[in-house]
């Protein structure tokens, strides 16, 4: 399976309370057989075409705002060894007090309308001898997913890497018992900032002059369509699968 992906990064945002980490950071990867240098027109969001979708930072919507956010990933920040300008981040996916928490039936939108739907892994059927039957097999981002990587002012690698125990889209439609599947997963990514699309360059390590070892300046000439910074890359994922049922 070959995919086209693309990263950002954000700074915090001042409101609402909750996040800690310094920066914001986006990933989302689709299946695609279009050049790298094309990847412009490899995406089209009508066509649902995600197959990796994860943020740093997770928000509760009400009303078309923001009411609350939280980290997913609480991130270990450091300046790294050899590039003074080049910061390693570290951490681990972990949502697991908010998704298993009691639900408040009177202010079911703060579940329900929450971006943990933007988290998730969606494999194709065809990555799966089972999978032409039951369909996609929808995994999500388990806790205990480590991620980790660095970022520069001009390039960004991210590495997740974790296992869990996953269902089909049509498990149920089709069988008496629920067929499972044990996943093991990496993903690599690799990739160089977008000038032309991204509204702030990202300034790391010694270059932040700040304890944060991260800030953001306005890119001259560029886009303004999102404060982001934006990177694009073919990235590497690699999966194991052990069946089940249940």
């Amino acid at each position: 399976m070959r995919m086209l992906g693309a990263a950002w990064v954000g700074a915090k945002a001042p409101t609402p309370a909750g996040p800690v980490n310094p920066f914001t950071l986006g990933f989302k990867a689709w299946e695609s057989n279009i050049r790298v240098s094309d990847i412009d027109y490899s995406y089209s969001v009508c066509e649902n075409l995600d197959l990796i979708r994860l943020t740093t930072t997770v928000d509760w919507y009400s009303g078309g705002s923001v009411e609350k956010a939280m980290d997913a990933v609480a991130l270990n920040i450091t300046q790294a060894a050899d590039n003074s300008n080049k910061i390693l981040f570290d951490g681990v996916y972990d949502l697991k007090d908010w998704a298993h928490g009691e639900r408040n039936s009177m202010e079911p939108a703060e579940y329900d309308n929450s971006g943990l739907r933007d988290q998730m892994i969606s494999l194709p059927d065809s990555l799966c001898s089972e999978g032409r039957r039951l369909g996609k097999i929808l995994i999500g981002w388990p806790t205990g997913t480590h991620i980790n990587g660095s970022m520069t002012n001009e390039t960004l690698e991210l590495n997740f890497s974790g296992s869990t125990v996953a269902g089909f889209e049509r498990s149920f439609t089709i069988t008496d018992t629920e067929t499972k599947v044990n996943v093991t997963f990496e993903l690599t990514f690799t990739g160089s900032f977008d000038a032309a699309n991204s509204s702030q360059v990202v300034l790391p390590g010694a270059s932040s002059h700040n304890a944060s070892l991260i800030s953001f300046e306005r890119a001259t000439g560029s886009a303004t369509v999102t404060s982001l910074s934006l990177y694009y890359v073919l990235p590497s994922l690699l999966i194991s699968f052990g069946m089940m049922a249940v």
